[in-house]
C-alpha cells in the first residue's frame, strides 16, 4: 500500500496542472446525506435537520422548517429542486434553496410525502395515504406527479400495486421512492402485513403512458413451496374483573378501603379483595381466572407454532433492508441490502442475535439478481449511490469509525474507498490522509498495573461518503466527537478537476503506459480486472484511468 500511496503522489503533481483546483473545505455541524449529481449541492440530514451546502459559493442554507429528505433520489441532477416530508407526512419541495408552498395539497391528502425526483426536475414520486377507506386495507400507496414548466404540479397520479402480500394478507404499504432519468421506471418497497418484511417493486410505463409492476424477487420468496400458516385467532378473553364477583355493597366497601390505605401513604396492611368476598365469591373468581390461563395458554401454544412454522419461510427467502436500495439514473440497475437475521454465536454479547445485509445487484431489464461477495472484516456497507458508469458507493453500518466503498463496474467485490480515490485524485487523497487521521482516546488493560488506562491512537475518518458522477466532487460525514469536544459532527469537502481526474486529455506523444492493480502493484500484462492505467507523455504531464480488462 505504501508504494501504492507514492504512485499517487507522483500522478498528482502532473494532474494537477491540468486546472485549478479548489481548495478542501470543512464545513462543521453538517452531516453529508445526499449529493447532485454534478456536485453543485450537498445535503446534510441529521434527525430532521437540513441544511444545503453550495460548492460554488460556499454558501450554508439551514431551512427552519423541519423536515425529511426523500428515501430515494431526492435532488434533482442540477441541485436546483429538493424534495421530501415532514414528520406529519406533509410534501416538501424546495425550489432554488427556498421551500415551496404546498399547503393546498393537504386539502386533498391525509397524508403525503416526495421520496424521489428524476434528473431533469420533470416528475417526483412518493407515497400517499390509500383513499380508499376499507378497513384492513394497504395504508400508505405510490404516487407520482408530474412538473409542469411554470413549476406546478399535475394531478396525483396512482401507480399500481399488489394489494396482497406474499402471505396473501393486505400490504401495510407499496412505496416509489428512485425515478429513472426519463421518468419512466420508478422502484420502491413493498412492506408485508407486519411491517418487517420487504421486497422490490419496480414499477414501469410503457410507449402508450400505461404503467405496470414487477415483484423481481417474488420467486426468491418461499422458494420451496411450503404452507403458508394461518395466524391463529386473537385470544378476545379479557382477563377476570374481581368486581364482577362481588356485590355492589362488597365492592364498594373493599374501594373505600382501599382509597383510605392510599390516602394514608400505603401505611398499613393492604386491603385484600377477598377479605370483602364469599367463599363462593372466590371459588368462581379462581375458576375464571384458571380458565382464561388455560385458554391463554392454549393460544401462545398456536401461536408459537405458527410463529415457528412463518419464520422457517422467512429464513429460506429474500426480503431485503427497508430503504437500503438505490437506483441508477438511466433506470436498468438496483442495487440493495438484503436483510439476513442470524443468532449471535457470541455468548458474551448481549445482543441476542445479528442483521447482515449483503449487497445484491438487480438488472431491471432482465431482473437477474447478483450477489456482491462479502468483506473480509464483516462489515456490510449499504448501499448509497449508483453512478453513470454503474460504480457503486457503499458505507459502512458499524465499526469504530465511519467508512466508504466503491464497487466498481463489472466487479463482484468492495473495496476501500480512500484507495479508489487515490488514483483518481493523488492531491485530494492525500489531503484527506492528511487531515482527517486522528488522535483518538482508547481504553485498553495495562497488566503490569492491573488496571485500565487510556491511551492515544490515531485513525483514520473517511466517513461516510457521496460522490459527485464525474468525482469533481467528494464529501465526506464524520462523528467528530470522537476527536472534538467542540463538534458532534462535520463534513470534509474535496474538489478535483471539473471534467473529472482521469478524463484529462493531452495532444502530446505518448511515450509509455504502465498498469498497477488497486493495490499499487505494477503488472506487466493486466488481464481479467480493475487496472489503473498510467500514460505518460512528452511534455511530462502523467493521466491516470481506469481500465476494466475482461
Amino acid at each position: 500500500m505504501k508504494n501504492f500511496f507514492l504512485l499517487c503522489i507522483s500522478l498528482g503533481t502532473a494532474l494537477s496542472t491540468v486546472a485549478e483546483v479548489k481548495s478542501p473545505e470543512m464545513i462543521p455541524e453538517f452531516y453529508s446525506t445526499k449529493i447532485s449529481a454534478d456536485g453543485s449541492v450537498i445535503l446534510s440530514q441529521v434527525f430532521d435537520a437540513i441544511t444545503l451546502y453550495n460548492t460554488a459559493t460556499n454558501e450554508v442554507v439551514d431551512f427552519e422548517t423541519s423536515f425529511l429528505l426523500g428515501n430515494g433520489n431526492c435532488i434533482t441532477a442540477d441541485g436546483t429542486i429538493v424534495v421530501g416530508g415532514t414528520e406529519s407526512i406533509t410534501p416538501i419541495m424546495v425550489v432554488n434553496g427556498e421551500i415551496k408552498d404546498l399547503n393546498y395539497l393537504l386539502e386533498k391528502f391525509d397524508a403525503l410525502s416526495f421520496n424521489g425526483i428524476n434528473a431533469e426536475g420533470t416528475r417526483v414520486s412518493g407515497i400517499a395515504i390509500n383513499p380508499s377507506t376499507e378497513p384492513n386495507e394497504t395504508t400508505y400507496v405510490p404516487v407520482y406527479f408530474d412538473i409542469n414548466a411554470d413549476g406546478s404540479l399535475s394531478d396525483v397520479h396512482y401507480l399500481p400495486y399488489p394489494a396482497k402480500d406474499w402471505t396473501n394478507r393486505d400490504i401495510q404499504r407499496a412505496s416509489a421512492d428512485y425515478v429513472s432519468a426519463d421518468g419512466r421506471t420508478i422502484v420502491g418497497q413493498v412492506v408485508d402485513f407486519r411491517g418487517m418484511e420487504l421486497y422490490p417493486i419496480v414499477y414501469k410505463c410503457d410507449d402508450k403512458g400505461d404503467w405496470t409492476y414487477t415483484l423481481p424477487t417474488a420467486d426468491l420468496i418461499n422458494p420451496n413451496h411450503l404452507p403458508i400458516p394461518e395466524e391463529p385467532e386473537e385470544l378476545d378473553v379479557p382477563y377476570p374483573e374481581i368486581s364482577a364477583f362481588m356485590t355492589p355493597e362488597e365492592a364498594a366497601a373493599y374501594q373505600a378501603a382501599y382509597d383510605e390505605w392510599v390516602n394514608s401513604g400505603y401505611e398499613g396492611e393492604y386491603p385484600e379483595p377477598g377479605s370483602y368476598m364469599s367463599e363462593d365469591e372466590i371459588n368462581a373468581f379462581n375458576e375464571a381466572v384458571d380458565d382464561y390461563n388455560a385458554k391463554s395458554l392454549e393460544y401462545n401454544e398456536k401461536f408459537a407454532t405458527y410463529y415457528e412454522k412463518l419464520q422457517e419461510i422467512i429464513d429460506q427467502s429474500y426480503f431485503f433492508l427497508q430503504n437500503g436500495f438505490t437506483m441508477s439514473a438511466d433506470g436498468t440497475t438496483m442495487a440493495l441490502n438484503r436483510s439476513i437475521v442470524i443468532d449471535n454465536p457470541d455468548p458474551m454479547s448481549w445482543i441476542p442475535f445479528l442483521e447482515l445485509n449483503p449487497t445484491y445487484l438487480l438488472n431491471l431489464d432482465d431482473y437477474t439478481l447478483t450477489e456482491v461477495k462479502n468483506l473480509e472484516n464483516g462489515l456490510f456497507p449499504l448501499v448509497r449511490q449508483i453512478l453513470s458508469d454503474g460504480t457503486i458507493i457503499g458505507v459502512s453500518q458499524n465499526g469504530e469509525a465511519p467508512m466508504s466503498f466503491v464497487l466498481l463496474p463489472e466487479t463482484d467485490e468492495y473495496i476501500p474507498l480512500e484507495d479508489y480515490y487515490a488514483t483518481l485524485n493523488p492531491t485530494g487523497a492525500a489531503w484527506l490522509k492528511e487531515n482527517m487521521t486522528k488522535e483518538v482516546d482508547e481504553e485498553v488493560y495495562n497488566e503490569e498495573l492491573d488496571e485500565f488506562e487510556i491511551v492515544l491512537k490515531e485513525m483514520f475518518f473517511v466517513g461516510h461518503c457521496v460522490v459527485s458522477d464525474d468525482w469533481s466532487v467528494l464529501s465526506g460525514g464524520v462523528y467528530a466527537y470522537m476527536y472534538s469536544l467542540d463538534d458532534t459532527y462535520e463534513s470534509y469537502v474535496i474538489f478535483a478537476e471539473s471534467k473529472g481526474v482521469s478524463s484529462a486529455l493531452t495532444e502530446s506523444e505518448l511515450l509509455n503506459k504502465t498498469y498497477y492493480n488497486l493495490n499499487g502493484i505494477e503488472v506487466k500484462e493486466p488481464s481479467n480486472g480493475i487496472f489503473i492505467e498510467r500514460a505518460k507523455f512528452s511534455d511530462g504531464s502523467v493521466v491516470a484511468a481506469k481500465k476494466v480488462i475482461k
